[in-house]
């Protein structure tokens, strides 16, 4: 794309995001001050009220955290702390302090605002915005004054419920409000939709020329960073701008280039900064090596991070390309929006740093190096630690339709989705992390491939998008399998279905063109609550398996077992580019909820706990050089002499060989024991037969093992319990 024509965009995309009493609060705010840019924090406690969509209320007596919930107001607007059943309003307000004179630039910053919302300022109209989901900026100088400021920022309830607060399902509710024609992140699995202000507000001033926003396109080979950079306020003549690139933890500076930007009629100009970086280290997973880069003009500085990076999709392997090498994507799912649908045990987590990088270090224990933040963009320090700690971000805009079209759902049109994909990409292009754009979630239709084509050519990283179950545009991009094998379990036997099973991943693409990069995000169908019961949707299956002799204890065992064995199935099959369970951050509603996570009861969630099981036997599903045994059947006959085969995957790019066992254990003791010596090429597989292995003549409940020693020195374990049963004899 021409830099003319891409600089239009870009101002597009500004314009388009640009729509237009009691407790005290302190006028004190957090600063970031650079030597030419201020950037004033307005988190922290607001006031809150309820009101009209059309203005403030007259008095406030609540006041909330921002980044917060509505539900965690003080003193609660409802007995349970759900206000968000009603179709209502609610203001949030707050005072700062502005020095005179008053920066030539002055632009608010709202991260994310459930379910849209307006902004006032010194009581007049400043901003607008009808989805509220991605990140937004607004030029609010005409707005400010010197001296003290009042903003006020209201946000709406999720549009589609009823006064009674039943949900949008259909036309047995004739009550409902229609909704817009606008994304909000509907989820037919979600029940509250508590609206707040779910992500950090800011306010930047400086001065021109104004760096409005730059976009850092890595060369691994050089290696070297391209900064795009895109100015306001440019004088006439030639103005010096400084690219200066400096590693982010040391702060030694790596290399430095100055260019000049000249304005154009209206003082706008697009630069293009080449910086060889000497010594390159490269960003990924296993080695998250990261880099500043800094923009000075006269009057501004901006400096944003960025990693020596890139990723791809190849049609012809169908694999994950990091780096120019291929790449094995082993994950979950963090749903923050169906988290957040609990608010008593979500509590203020979401914006507790520590507790954002725990849980991201938990991914790490169960050797994971990818996560789709699923059905809603996270705040943005989520990306950062992201960046930090090592992960592959598959980053989903919240819009989830099933085969509905949208010009007759809750979730948008072609114009606002564009909008909010052009916002995505401004707001996340920087981060390492984030090598996947994800249109939607479960959803068939054309208009979301429609906004795709509006704003892909944005990325000067030409990053893969997922668009659903709807057709690839481009041979790189990917498209989401979701195969629930398990929603049809009968009992234990139905693992052998499992030997049958599409192995090339085609759920949710059997009318695709072209074969396309399959991505499983999302498997199972095995959900237990977080005290070990059955969901809603898996009780009749714990029923079908277990009886009645159904416990907690045995409920969690059958989910590890089971969801251990279909990672190493779709993992060990070799046609999917990603395995990605589900899910490992979500809500647990007890009597209602859908799915869960993997956290246990009481204080399990804020003390990151996940189940022992699951951490144990999934944890090993997920190793890099991992081993599933070639066993469906839930039987054997006790005496026999049969063959046996082990799979062995190697995600690596070293080699790998030691010792296969295979045991058969039996009340915890070993009773018969076979090994093989092994070994793996980089990347590679093998399948290492057992050609005669007695099985035990005690008929009896045993569990079969595959154990190897890991990459890491530690054991992991493949797992099939078995029924041991007596010979038949001739009548």
């Amino acid at each position: 794309m021409n830099p003319p024509l891409f600089f239009s965009l870009i101002l597009a995309g500004f314009a388009a995001a640009s729509e237009s009493g009691k407790p005290s609060i302190a006028t004190s705010a957090r600063q970031a001050v650079s030597d030419l840019r201020t950037t004033l924090s307005l988190d922290g406690i607001w006031q809150v009220a309820e009101g009209t969509a059309d203005a403030p209320p007259t008095s406030f007596e609540r006041t909330m955290q921002v980044p917060g919930l509505v539900a965690h107001a003080e003193p609660a607007f409802e007995a349970d702390g759900m206000a968000s059943r009603r179709q209502t309003t609610f203001w949030l307000r707050r005072t700062f302090t502005q020095p005179e004179p008053l920066s030539a630039v002055a632009l608010l910053r709202i991260g994310q605002a459930l379910y849209g919302f307006k902004v006032r300022i010194n009581g007049r109209p400043a901003a607008e915005n009808t989805s509220g989901q991605a990140p937004s900026r607004f030029d609010v100088r005409p707005f400010l004054k010197p001296g003290l400021n009042e903003i006020c920022i209201a946000v709406n309830t999720m549009p589609g419920f009823s006064p009674e607060g039943k949900r949008d399902w259909g036309e047995e509710h004739g009550n409902i409000v229609p909704p817009p024609k606008v994304p909000v992140g509907w989820d037919f699995e979600k029940d509250n939709f508590i609206p707040g202000i779910t992500d950090s507000v800011e306010l930047v001033t400086a001065g021109s020329p104004f760096v409005r926003l730059t976009q850092v396109v890595p060369d691994i080979q050089q290696p070297a960073a391209t900064v795009h950079v895109w100015l306001q306020g440019v004088p006439a003549g030639k103005s010096p701008v400084t690219v200066r690139v400096s590693e982010w933890k040391s702060g030694k500076a790596v290399g430095e280039t100055l260019v000049h930007a000249e304005g154009d009629a209206q003082g706008n100009a697009h630069v293009i900064a080449r910086v060889d970086i000497s010594n390159g280290k490269l960003w990924a997973p296993e080695a998250p090596f990261l880099y500043t880069a800094c923009v000075t003009t006269s009057n501004d500085s901006h400096t944003t991070r960025f990693g020596l990076r890139t990723f791809t999709f190849d049609p012809q392997s169908r694999r994950a390309i990091l780096n120019g090498k291929p790449y094995f994507m082993r994950g979950t799912n963090y749903c923050l929006q169906r988290f957040m649908d609990d608010p008593k045990i979500c509590q203020h987590l979401p914006w507790d740093k520590s507790w954002v990088r725990g849980l991201h270090q938990k991914g790490k224990a169960m050797q994971w190096n990818t996560i789709r933040y699923c059905i809603g963009l996270m705040p943005q320090f989520w990306y950062d630690i992201a960046d930090e700690e090592g992960f592959l971000i598959q980053n989903e805009y919240p819009l989830w339709t099933l085969e509905q079209p949208l010009e007759n759902s809750i979730n948008g049109s072609v114009e606002a989705l564009a909008r909010d994909y052009r916002a995505m990409l401004e707001a996340h292009w920087n981060h390492p992390s984030v090598v996947i754009w994800d249109a939607c979630n479960e959803s068939n239709h054309r208009e979301s491939g429609e906004a795709i084509k509006r704003v892909r050519d944005l990325d000067l990283s030409n990053r893969p998008w997922d668009n659903g179950w709807n057709e690839p545009q481009r041979p790189t991009d990917s498209v989401e399998a979701h195969p629930y094998y398990f929603s049809e379990a009968k009992g234990h036997a139905w693992l052998g279905g499992l030997a049958d099973a599409n192995r090339n991943a085609d759920a949710g693409r059997a009318n695709m063109k072209a074969p396309p990069c399959v991505i499983v995000n999302e498997y199972g169908w095995l959900w237990i609550n977080r005290d070990g019961s059955p969901t809603t949707l898996t009780y009749p299956i714990f029923k079908r398996i277990l009886g009645d002799a159904n416990s907690a204890a045995k409920n969690r065992h059958l989910y590890a077992l089971f969801q251990a064995t279909e990672t190493e199935f779709w993992r060990h099959a070799r046609t999917a580019a990603a395995v990605m369970e589900f899910c490992s951050l979500g809500y647990c509603h007890l009597g209602v909820g859908m799915t869960s996570d993997h956290f246990l009861e009481n204080n399990g969630v804020k003390n990151l706990e996940l189940e022992p099981e699951f951490l144990k036997h999934v944890g090993d599903a997920f190793a890099p050089v991992g081993v599933m045994i070639q066993y469906w059947k839930p039987e054997m006959t006790a005496g026999k002499t049969l063959p046996l085969s082990i799979s062995l995957i190697n995600d690596l790019e070293k080699p790998w060989s030691g010792k296969l066992t295979l045991r058969f254990i039996r009340e915890g003791a070993s009773v018969a024991e076979f090994t093989r010596p092994a070994e793996l090429t980089p990347q590679g597989a093998a399948l290492v037969a057992f050609e005669a292995v007695a099985v035990p003549a005690s008929p009896g409940d045993y569990q079969l093992v595959a154990a190897i020693e890991g990459a890491d020195a530690k054991p992991v374990q493949s797992v099939r319990e078995i029924t041991i049963v007596a010979a038949k004899t001739a009548p």
